[in-house]
């Protein structure tokens, strides 16, 4: 039974109607040629569209810059951001690849702690960061859901210290229970938010489709990147168009429903089994969103021999450690509890394997 993240579910990927769009841009012979290095114009519409309509953005096609990985455009922003800056503060425990990235492009990074509500805004103003990374919709891998009121205090930071936000919304599609919280950089006219988005969990990572969206006052930067470094498109264009095509005919749309019930049902059945088989010897955190949940044990052990332990059972699943910049010298053991990949039907069984394999 694997736990691990990210695992996703593709047994309702509609594979017929993605192969039409993807089979009309093979007949097309343009789409052999270069691209734009920004991304494909139709594509950016489209996402533009999207994120005003779903996500609460306030963008225009123009902002965004797609990419074929994580890492393209990480460097890329880090490359940008050199003029502005050269210092970024991040979220500890977090998600390690952009402030890793910007370490070796020269960047100052500064850990910052979390508190229940997300990233500690009174230690932010006394780090000295310039640029903060944070995951507000859900906190990876603690899985809290910023509020608003931290949100807002965030941007008022920036705007009052000019410093800059990148905000990383990686599974904001994804939420089960309680109303959608809009995303930070839609919050104010002109907010000086980077935010970062990708098509890895609500279609598919196969088709290596992420995108960010600049600070109009970051264009300039970006533009001289592209012609000094003489930028081509990183991302598949025969992708970028089917996904054109997808999103405008409905399809991404009706895809992203199925998607988000199933993931609910998942979501509720772990928490159902947890309960049932751990009572008062564990505790989630992280919930009503996203494809994890953060599981604490209260137990004897370490979370590498609960990790051994677990293999042992033929379970597999994650200790959060390797997700500190500045790991404490103790903390209870803790693990990623990744759900998007196990079938429903055995959700409860592998549940029941940690607890025997813990603490039988």
């Amino acid at each position: 039974m694997i736990f691990t993240n990210p695992k996703m579910t593709f047994t309702l990927f509609p594979h017929k109607i993605w192969r039409n769009p993807l089979q009309e841009q093979v007949g097309r012979g343009d789409i052999l040629h270069y691209g734009d290095p920004q991304g494909e114009p139709a594509l950016r519409d489209s996402i533009s569209s999207y994120l005003r309509q779903f996500r609460g953005l306030r963008c225009t096609p123009e902002q965004i810059v797609i990419g074929g990985d994580q890492y393209t455009l990480s460097s890329l922003l880090a490359l940008m951001l050199r003029e502005y800056s050269d210092s970024l503060g991040f979220e500890d425990p977090g998600y390690h690849l952009l402030p890793s990235i910007f370490q070796r492009h020269g960047f100052r990074t500064v850990p910052l702690p979390l508190d229940k509500d997300g990233l500690n805004v009174e230690r932010l103003i006394g780090s000295g960061a310039q640029v903060l990374y944070v995951s507000p919709s859900h906190q990876f891998p603690c899985g809290m859901t910023m509020p608003i009121a931290r949100r807002m205090r965030l941007l008022e930071w920036a705007l009052n210290n000019g410093g800059l936000l990148i905000e990383d919304d990686y599974d904001g599609e994804f939420r089960y229970h309680g109303r959608p919280i809009p995303s930070m950089q839609g919050l104010a006219d002109h907010s000086p938010v980077v935010y970062m988005g990708s098509f890895a969990q609500s279609v598919s990572p196969a088709l290596c489709l992420h995108y960010m969206v600049l600070p109009e006052a970051l264009l300039p930067a970006y533009y001289r990147l592209k012609n000094e470094l003489y930028l081509e498109h990183s991302a598949s264009r025969l992708n970028q168009m089917a996904l054109h095509d997808f999103m405008e005919r409905g399809h991404f749309g009706r895809h992203l429903r199925r998607m988000r019930q199933l993931y609910e049902r998942k979501h509720d059945a772990v928490i159902r089994s947890i309960n049932r088989h751990f009572g008062d010897a564990a505790a989630l955190s992280g919930r009503n969103a996203g494809f994890h949940l953060l599981l604490t044990v209260k137990s004897g052990g370490t979370e590498e021999e609960l990790a051994a332990a677990a293999r042992k059972a033929d379970a597999r699943i994650a200790p959060m450690g390797y997700t500190w910049w500045n790991r404490p010298s103790w903390t209870e053991p803790s693990f990623i509890l990744g759900f998007g990949g196990i079938p429903e039907e055995r959700i409860d069984d592998g549940i029941r394997a940690l607890k025997e394999a813990w603490l039988d």
